[in-house]
Formats: structure tokens, C-alpha cells, sequence
């Protein structure tokens, strides 16, 4: 990137890399978190977030043009409460020019007033449009009670709506001062050095800064109980999630236990639930991993029964499953079924996106066991490469 490097990086945290086993290619995925308290500690900062990113990608809209004719791309995302997600990915000869170009308007806060225009009225609009269908509603529930700091979107619409283009400098001047970040790269061995030299030069600052989010883990056997009218008054289905809160997601011993729960339980749910109850059109259960914490969800989307006898039916379900299923499980059986579950955890990645993507995840929430990748991009031990050992941790204080 040169040296006229828009961010301070004394402000920085650490760099994580490690290099592509498959075939070779100069070709490099990069990823960024921006961790800092100052991105949602009230409504309005959680407005002034989501409408930053919103801009930002308005003033990039030429250089993405120019950058995919490159093949390079790029995204930036608020992630929850965590911060700002920036991915970076392409031919890693030009990629430290496009990096520079995303942090470069991020960090000068200037956008167009026009633009600004634009693009809050097209937020707004989706704001007050969330939620419509009514299974987005449910899971949005769902993570909103599981989430021990966030703002509900009704609570940030209207510090949206009074919004204007001088706020924002001096926002990202809060952001920058108590801001901290990690760098992942994944990349050829050779084009992984190139760019760890070129790049980022990274330093700690006080563990203190470093703020994680989590899931606000409920007391043993507790029933939290939530039940909300649909949006849309013209909405004829309802949506049903019966959520288990289960365990940390930390060792991988927990996460394998319920990724073999899952694995038991799936068939004999949409076997009785969808295809003999014919309970509603959209019937699954799965493993969610909310900040940390693992849990199980058994979601159903009905047009032909109200929430209450979906509830039963799913109790029924549960209480059956374990009686007849789970306590009379074999250990022929069990061992049939922890094959089935290793086995798609061998899978090797099929592109150096998707194996980037694994890696990432492992650093973001701060899971280096090894492991492989399991559903929804989560490793069973949040390992971090197939070989068994953990990436490099570049400590380049000097």
C-alpha cells in the first residue's frame, strides 16, 4: 500500500495467516474486524453503523467496477454488536491498492450530499419493511433476547430518521480513538509472505480494549416465552421456533455431542412433522451457534394451524424422540451416526474462499482448536487448517 497509509496502525491488534495447500494461484482472501465499543453503544450509533457501511459501498460503486474488472472484490458489513467486517478478496498482486482505497473512505467520513440522501431514504425503507415474512420475525426474536447488548430496530428507526451528514465525522473520530483490529489473510505461501510484508504492520494494544460479544447465557432450566403479531396485518402464516439452549461452544467436545443430536434428530423431525403432520410448508431443526453459546432450534412455518397446536405438536415430537429414539439408541447405532457426522466434517474445502471463510470464522470468535468445518461455517473445534496446527500468529512488534 505505500507509504502514505490512511489508518494508524499502533491502533491494530494482531495478524493471522496462513497459506493455501491447494493448487497454487496468485490469489489471496483477506478479512478485517474493526472491534470498538463506539459502534453501538446507543441507538443512534447503531444507526450511524449501519448507515456508514450503506455509504461507504455508495463512494466505492466506480471502484468495485474497476476492481472486479480486476477480479478483486470486496464487502463491508456491520456483524451484530461485534463491530465492522470488511473481506477483500482477488488477485493479491493489486489487493493492497483496493484495501487502501476501502480504508481510505471509511476513515474519511466524506460522502456526497446527495448520496447521503439516496442512500438513507433507501435504508429507511428497508427498516421499516423488516420483518415482513414472518420466519425473519421469529429468528430475529430469537437472537434478540439471546443477545445481552443490542438494539431493536425499533428502537434505532427513529435515531436514523434525524441523521444528518455532519454527524459522521466526528462518530469515526470516537470509532478510530477506541478502535481495535485483527487482520486474517489466507493466501499461496509465497503471495502470504508478499502481502504480510507489503501490508500490515501490526501492533497490540491493551487487552482491555478488546470487547467480545455474547450470548446472554439464561440461568439452568429457565423458559423465556415470547409471542408477537405478525407485521404484515394481511400475513396468513405463522412462524414457530422452539429454541434449547445448550452449552458453551468453546470445547469441541460440546460441539460434537450436539452436532450428533443433530444428526439423530433431523430425518425423524421432518418424517413426522412435515410429511406425516404435514405440520406447515417450512419444517427443519438444526444447531445454532449464537456469540458462543450452542443451542437447537426446531423452527415450523404454517398456513393451516395456529402457533398453538404447532407448539404441541413439536412438544409431542420431542418428548417421543427422546423416550423411543434417543434413550434406546444402540451403540451400533450411535456409532453409525458419529460416522455420518465425521465424515462430512472430512470434506475437504472445495476453494480457497471456502476454506478462508473457515478460518475466519475460528478467528472471529476466537475458537483455535482444531477441527474441521461443520454447518453454517462453524468447526467442530474451530480449527484452523487441515493439518493440525493452528495458523501463525504474526506478532510483529518488532
Amino acid at each position: 500500500m505505500g507509504t502514505d497509509v490512511v489508518w494508524d496502525y499502533n491502533k491494530l491488534d494482531a495478524l493471522w495467516a496462513t497459506s493455501w495447500d491447494g493448487p497454487s494461484a496468485p490469489r489471496a482472501n483477506v478479512f478485517f474486524r474493526l472491534a470498538s465499543d463506539a459502534w453501538h453503544t446507543s441507538p443512534q450509533a447503531s444507526a450511524l453503523t449501519h448507515l456508514m457501511v450503506k455509504l461507504v459501498d455508495d463512494a466505492l460503486n466506480e471502484d468495485a467496477y474497476l476492481a472486479d474488472v480486476a477480479c478483486l472484490a470486496y464487502g463491508i458489513s456491520p456483524d451484530g454488536t461485534s463491530g465492522v467486517e470488511i473481506k477483500i478478496d482477488g488477485f493479491s498482486h493489486k489487493l493492497p491498492l483496493l484495501v487502501q482505497r476501502v480504508f481510505s473512505t471509511l476513515v474519511s467520513a466524506t460522502f456526497d450530499p446527495t448520496s447521503f440522501a439516496n442512500v438513507k431514504e433507501a435504508l429507511l425503507r428497508k427498516y421499516r419493511n423488516v420483518n415482513m415474512t414472518v420466519g425473519k420475525h421469529a429468528a430475529y426474536n430469537r437472537l434478540y433476547m439471546l443477545c445481552n447488548r443490542a438494539w431493536h430496530v425499533d428502537e434505532v428507526l427513529p435515531e436514523m430518521e434525524k441523521l444528518e451528514l455532519a454527524d459522521f465525522k466526528p462518530f469515526m473520530a470516537t470509532v478510530l480513538g477506541r478502535v481495535k483490529m485483527k487482520v486474517g489473510n489466507h493466501a499461496a505461501y509465497n503471495r502470504l509472505c508478499m502481502l504480510c510484508n507489503r501490508a500490515w504492520h501490526v501492533n497490540k494494544v491493551l487487552p482491555e480494549m478488546e470487547k467480545l460479544e455474547l450470548a446472554d447465557f439464561k440461568p439452568f432450566m429457565a423458559t423465556v416465552l415470547g409471542r408477537q403479531h405478525v407485521r404484515n396485518v394481511e400475513e396468513e402464516n405463522v412462524a414457530y421456533e422452539s429454541y434449547f439452549q445448550c452449552i458453551s461452544g468453546a470445547e469441541a467436545s460440546n460441539r460434537a455431542l450436539v452436532d450428533i443430536v443433530d444428526q439423530v434428530v433431523s430425518e425423524p423431525c421432518y418424517n413426522q412433522l412435515r410429511t406425516k403432520e404435514q405440520l406447515g410448508y417450512t419444517v427443519h431443526s438444526g444447531v445454532r451457534m449464537t456469540h458462543g453459546i450452542l443451542g437447537f432450534c426446531f423452527t415450523v412455518q404454517s398456513a393451516k394451524f395456529p402457533a398453538e397446536h404447532v407448539d404441541a405438536s413439536v412438544e409431542t415430537f420431542i418428548q417421543g424422540f427422546y423416550d423411543d429414539k434417543l434413550k434406546a439408541i444402540t451403540a451400533d447405532e450411535f456409532e453409525k451416526q458419529k460416522g455420518s457426522v465425521v465424515s462430512s466434517k472430512l470434506q475437504r474445502d472445495r476453494s480457497l474462499h471456502d476454506e478462508s471463510i473457515r478460518h475466519w470464522d475460528s478467528i472471529w470468535n476466537q475458537n483455535f482448536r482444531v477441527g474441521l468445518a461443520g454447518r453454517g461455517g462453524v468447526g467442530v473445534g474451530g480449527g484452523f487448517g487441515d493439518s493440525g496446527t493452528q495458523p501463525e500468529r504474526l506478532n510483529l512488534d518488532g
